[in-house]
This record gives structure tokens, C-alpha cells and sequence, in this order.
């Protein structure tokens, strides 16, 4: 039934729990674009968290930037669970709408700055990296610690983001894009950090 997308839909709209939750996996997982309303249509009526949660990891697997609204708006829901699913979900779509998006997530919350964070780091083009590094002159530890820990994964790739961020950086900043490149211990980085000691 995995070749019919219409008993898809079905399976997912009208079945019991269980046999919903595979076929929305499915949904996502071979990337049935036509699922895309129903899908939208599940997660703006759909009460279960479990089907919730499904449905929106689908939504974002089929990477359609015209699904970020509504999973924005799942990224406000008071289970943490949903909120994280449609964080990462956001962030499979990727782009720079998707990188706004989840800097827009960054405040009062600490499970969802740290899941916000977290999902940028995965959409890994430039502007995503460039707007993690900023992350780190972040007044919020815990934005700045995962920031931090994220481009650490990132390893040597993050090197010429972080050096280009020398320019016009304040002094903390400064500090935490020098500790970061520590971190990272790729040899680059040494004649901009050098640059830096000497001015």
C-alpha cells in the first residue's frame, strides 16, 4: 500500500493509533508530497501529541517551505515534545526563512533554546553557520554554551566562519570565538587568532 498514496491518506486519516502512526511515518519517510494537506490538516486539528508528533516530523521531511507556518506554530505549543518535533522539523526544511524561523524561538524557554540551537546547527549552509557563531555573544549561557557545543561538532568547517566573525567583534564575543577555535584545534586558525593578539 506503500505505492498508493491515496490508501496512504486513508490509513493515516482513518485508522486506528497505531497503524496511523506507521503510515504517517511512511508518509515522511518515502516523501509523498500529495500527503502534504492532509498532513497540515492533521496537525492544525489533531489532538494526540503521539499522532501530532508524526505528522509534523513528515510535514518537515518533505521539506516544503510552505509548511513553515504551521509548524511555527506548532513550535508554541505547550508540550515540549511537539514544540521539539516541529523545531527539528523546521530545520529539515532548511534555507534561510527556516534559519530565521528558529532564531525567532531563542528566549525565555531553556528546552527550546537548546532544541532551537541545536536544529540550527543541522541545516549546516552559511547563513545557518554564520547566524550560530553570532549565537555566541549570546546574553543567555545556556544559547551560548550550545552554540558553542554545536560548532565544536562542526569541526574544521566552522573555522572560516568563526575567523571572518573577528571582524568588528566585542571583546566577550571575541573571547568565545577564540575559545571555540580552541576547541576545534584546526592549525587555520592560528595566523587570524595571531592577527588578533598583535592588534
Amino acid at each position: 500500500s506503500y505505492g498508493n498514496t491515496d490508501l496512504v491518506i486513508k490509513y493515516i486519516t482513518e485508522n486506528e493509533k497505531r497503524a496511523r502512526l506507521l503510515f504517517l511515518r511512511a508518509a515522511g519517510e518515502l516523501l509523498l508530497e500529495e500527503t502534504e494537506p492532509v498532513l497540515t490538516q492533521i496537525i492544525t486539528q489533531e489532538s494526540d501529541n503521539d499522532i501530532l508528533i508524526e505528522a509534523v516530523k513528515s510535514l518537515g521531511k518533505l521539506r516544503r517551505s510552505d509548511s513553515l507556518s504551521v509548524l511555527a506554530n506548532m513550535a508554541n505549543q505547550p508540550e515540549f515534545e511537539v514544540r521539539q518535533a516541529a523545531i527539528f522539523a523546521i530545520a529539515e526544511i532548511g534555507g534561510s526563512d527556516a534559519v530565521d524561523q528558529l532564531l525567532g524561538f531563542v528566549g525565555e524557554d531553556e528546552q527550546t533554546n537548546k532544541s532551537a540551537v541545536e536544529a540550527l546547527s543541522e541545516i549546516q549552509d552559511l547563513y545557518a553557520l554564520e547566524k550560530l557563531t553570532t549565537l555566541l555573544s549570546s546574553s543567555i549561557t545556556l544559547v551560548r554554551d550550545t552554540a558553542i557545543d554545536q560548532i565544536i561538532k562542526l569541526g574544521n568547517k566552522a573555522t572560516p566562519i568563526l575567523t571572518n566573525a573577528f571582524k568588528n567583534a566585542q571583546a566577550d564575543y571575541l573571547v568565545h570565538l577564540v575559545t571555540t577555535l580552541g576547541y576545534i584545534g584546526d592549525p587555520a586558525a592560528v595566523t587570524p587568532i595571531l592577527d588578533i593578539i598583535n592588534t
